[in-house]
């Protein structure tokens, strides 16, 4: 393009000469000498740069070769009042495509410096222009500074553009939500945004998440819920503004958190939609529109193979549980039928009074029978169940086989009295109440446990308090951050919880230790 520009200047130059008797005003011949050379010389960069692409040095050289050859020009042609002046125009554009804002700065203090010699060996008395040489050195300056803006802008897209390429790789995570730490937070590096926040749906799911990135952390939540009309979100990345049109809940989300300058790019994918919205400080330009739709898609990316892989990871899950189903089926289930039907042929050999104990020891393995038939057909169907839990009956009857089992007292506390969840919720709390008494009495020796239930209607919080000596290694509360990335407390309590996407807080103290596990209720 520039070589090009080049002969397409230096023909009109000579033509223009041509066609004007009066011009050059100095050194006829020689002027018309330059002019030819110049085009001769602009046609072969032509057919050079048609072929080979330029190096650094040779850049250098053509654009001395220019910016010498128009000043000689404007001397050559009435100096201050030169039409020729126009062509110092192409130099400043030519430095600025070539070496962006820096070249336009350089190009520029050239251009006037050689103007002003231009205007103090000029012929003409330097007062006769002194008013069209001002404006014409204030153009320089002003089309330099314009230029250099532009540099500018093109330099910091290609780094925008650069810093968007190298996408951090998604850190493999078996968790419910994605590793976004490190994905938000190069994306609003990227953007120059001071916040982050992504809200989208997944198409099974009939509710909102949200996640919120803020100096350098992210917070995650859920809301009830759905896009109440997908097709109000704007098919590419818009600016925030009054007359944006926003599927609810995103309005009262906005004005909760006093978003004012805000780029929205939508969030879509084969299995969930939403919107990504990049908060500045201040307005954002509108050259950040195209990199932001960029972003939204490698973040609806990250989401959808996340989701993807833990599909991949239930269905292997599956597979290892109907497999664990038949071998506990057929090998474990029928040991304790036989040990049972032993152990009846035995009370009849006992001498009176030991029966009782026998007895006990028979229910126990009933009890335990009966968990694991539950246990097998869960499995065996690959689907939770469906039905209701009463939490206070069930685990009241729980409770009363764990206090014969392991000789402690418990108390238990339900609010509301008649509270009731899925199946699949209330399995899993009857299995934490009883890893975690087990755990009390085994490794605190504890003597009473207290476990409170408690709901109000979104949001379900276990407690599971004794009187033990806690863990002795560890002194304090923490919460579910650090409990699962220092491994706290039991890893059957842990590893379940984090199945089930719950969270748990631990306190152990002298007095004994108390486990806190909230879970949203469906």
């Amino acid at each position: 393009m520039l070589a090009l520009a080049r002969l397409f200047l230096g023909v009109f130059a000579l033509l223009s000469v041509v066609v004007d008797p009066d011009q050059p005003t100095h050194a006829q011949d020689l002027a018309y000498a330059l002019l030819v050379a110049y085009v001769a010389y602009a046609a072969v960069l032509v057919a050079a740069s048609m072929r080979f692409s330029p190096r650094r040095v040779t850049e250098l050289t053509t654009h001395a070769v220019d910016v010498t050859f128009f000043s000689l020009l404007i001397y050559l042609t009435d100096g201050p009042v030169s039409p020729f002046f126009v062509y110092f125009s192409f130099v400043l554009f030519s430095a600025t495509m070539r070496w962006g804002w820096r070249g336009a700065i350089v190009t520029t203090s050239a251009t006037v410096l050689i103007f002003v010699a231009i205007i103090l060996f000029s012929d003409a008395a330097l007062m006769d222009h002194i008013d069209r040489s001002i404006i014409r050195i204030v153009f320089l300056i002003t089309a330099g500074v314009l230029f250099s803006y532009f540099g500018g802008i093109v330099e910091r897209a290609r780094l925008r553009l650069a810093r968007l390429a190298a996408w951090p790789a998604g850190s493999v995570s078996t968790t419910r939500m994605p590793a976004f730490e490190p994905i938000l937070g190069h994306a609003a590096s990227t953007m120059g945004a001071a916040r982050l926040l992504v809200v989208w749906e997944n198409e099974l799911e009939p509710r909102l998440h949200m996640a919120e990135f803020q100096d350098g952390g992210v917070n995650l939540a859920s809301l009830d819920g759905g896009f109440a009309n997908a097709g109000e979100f704007p098919l590419r990345a818009v600016l925030l503004g009054p007359t944006t049109t926003l599927p609810p809940p995103l309005p009262t989300l906005l004005g909760e958190r006093g978003i004012r300058h805000a780029i929205l790019a939508p969030l879509s994918g084969s299995s969930l939609k939403g919107v990504v919205l990049f908060i500045g400080d201040g307005p954002l330009g509108r050259d950040l529109l195209p990199l932001a739709n960029i972003a939204a898609m490698r973040i609806g990316a990250e989401i959808e193979q996340h989701n993807l892989r833990l599909r991949f990871i239930d269905a292997a899950a599956t597979e290892e549980r109907a497999r664990l189903a038949r071998d506990i089926h057929d090998d474990l289930l029928q040991t304790l039928t036989a040990v049972s039907l032993q152990l009846r042929a035995l009370e009849p050999q006992l001498a009176p009074g030991q029966g009782g104990q026998l007895a006990r020891i028979r229910q126990l393995l009933s009890d335990q029978q009966g968990r694991l038939r539950w246990l097998v057909t869960e499995m065996r169907s690959g689907r939770s169940p469906s039905g209701e839990f009463a939490v206070a009956l069930e685990l009241s009857t729980l409770l009363r086989k764990t206090d014969a089992q392991w000789h402690c007292t418990t108390a238990l506390s339900v609010q509301p009295a008649g509270l009731t969840v899925g199946e699949r919720e209330g399995k899993a709390l009857s299995m934490l109440v009883a890893e975690a008494v087990a755990n009390g009495v085994r490794h605190g020796e504890a003597s009473d446990i207290a476990v409170n239930v408690d709901s109000d209607g979104k949001m379900l919080t276990l407690r599971i308090s004794d009187n033990g000596s806690g863990d002795r290694s560890l002194r304090g509360t923490f919460d579910h951050e650090t409990v699962m990335s220092r491994k706290l407390g039991s890893a059957s309590l842990r590893e379940r919880v984090r199945d089930l996407g719950w969270s748990m807080k631990l306190s152990s103290e002298r007095q004994g230790l108390e486990i806190e596990i909230e879970a949203p209720l469906q």
